[in-house]
């Protein structure tokens, strides 16, 4: 095929296409060099952390001369790349985020990071397993007034939480004299059900992502319909905020999954039992204190990442399309986000203890 007759499309979606045996193959268009690019410009952009997060092809965890080994996976950007080690008792790592097909981590790589308290996090398919949560001294009040307590209350004081976290990061919000209201005010206690609490809430964040429309700065190839941000859904099917189609939302559907994982491994160290929840109704494979708990600091998290992405001049290599849709990210703007997030561990600390506290008053 000539140059002239092969037009490279505009649409990032892979196409599926039939090969002359018959049999049918999915085809990436995006130039390597583009890709490339992207990839080492978000590796440029890493900066020492606290959290180190691995992507690419094969990256590994392990034990030498009683330090800690961690090699990178191969990217676009780095295939060759670097190994680090952590001696024990004087380093600064509190994660090991691990995002990647493949790769290994050692049974004595495992001793290692309990020893020293740094919490291993699985991240796959928008989904985290947190593999270190020991509980040195669990505290069985907490449990008991987990399963006693008044899930009215509980769910208020939480949406109490999310009302307070958003008008603190966002005081300009066009609704914030309703918010000031439902947090101060009696309506919120006149409410009796959570079904009631959950319809306020709903009401709540329609208004609040409206406020947070805006124009994504890029370069040229673009696809058009990445470049207004104006809502915080999916366009595949009713699948709600899950299987993101726009590339902020697949930043932000990253970035509330790993704090997630932060803010599970807290609740676990306490000994509270992450699947009973209560603004989040009650669902035998989900942790939904969790996701109860990440309200108090999704306002945050949104703040911290809106900016960032607003100052950012993007590419359409930056990200990866699925056949069906869903976006995700590449490899080392993944670890670049794990890196900004890193920055609310003791914010999640504090949400969490709070929380226990707020269960042994009641």
């Amino acid at each position: 095929m000539s140059k002239r007759q092969f037009k490279e499309p505009l649409d990032c979606r892979p196409k599926r296409f039939t090969r002359e045996d018959g049999g049918e193959s999915v085809q990436h268009f995006l130039p390597m060099r583009e890709l490339r690019a992207s990839s080492n410009y978000w590796l440029k952009r890493l900066r020492t952390s606290t959290v180190i997060t691995l992507t690419g092809i094969s990256p590994s965890v392990s034990v030498d001369n009683d330090s800690l080994v961690i090699k990178q996976g191969a990217t676009l950007a780095d295939m060759a790349p670097p190994t680090t080690r952590y001696p024990r008792g004087v380093h600064r790592l509190a994660w090991v985020v691990i995002d990647s097909p493949n790769g290994f981590v050692t049974i004595d790589a495992l001793h290692w990071l309990e020893s020293q308290r740094i919490g291993l996090m699985m991240c796959s398919g928008g989904n985290t397993s947190v593999l270190l949560q020991h509980v040195d001294k669990p505290i069985v009040s907490l449990r008991r007034a987990q399963y006693s307590g008044n899930v009215v209350v509980i769910a208020r004081w939480v949406l109490r939480g999310k009302l307070a976290a958003c008008l603190d990061a966002f005081p300009d919000l066009p609704n914030a004299q309703e918010l000031h209201e439902l947090l101060h005010g009696d309506t919120l206690s006149q409410l009796v059900s959570v079904n009631d609490l959950r319809l306020v809430e709903g009401r709540i964040a329609g208004a609040y992502w409206k406020h947070h429309t805006f124009t994504l700065n890029h370069y040229a190839k673009f696809p058009p319909w990445w470049s207004e941000f104006d809502r915080r859904s999916s366009g595949i099917g009713n699948t709600g905020n899950r299987h993101a189609t726009h590339p902020v939302n697949a930043i932000l559907n990253y970035a509330y999954t790993v704090v997630a994982g932060i803010v599970k491994r807290h609740c676990a160290l306490l000994g509270l039992d992450t699947a009973v929840g209560s603004l989040h109704a009650d669902n035998d494979r989900r942790d939904s204190l969790v996701w109860d708990l990440l309200e108090l600091i999704r306002a945050d998290i949104d703040k911290l990442l809106l900016t960032w992405m607003k100052s950012v001049k993007w590419r359409r290599t930056d990200f990866l399309t699925s056949e069906r849709g869903v976006v995700s990210l590449d490899t080392n703007l993944r670890r670049v986000v794990v890196e900004k997030v890193s920055t609310l561990q003791s914010s999640v600390e504090r949400i969490v203890k709070d929380y226990t506290l707020f269960l042994l008053r009641l």
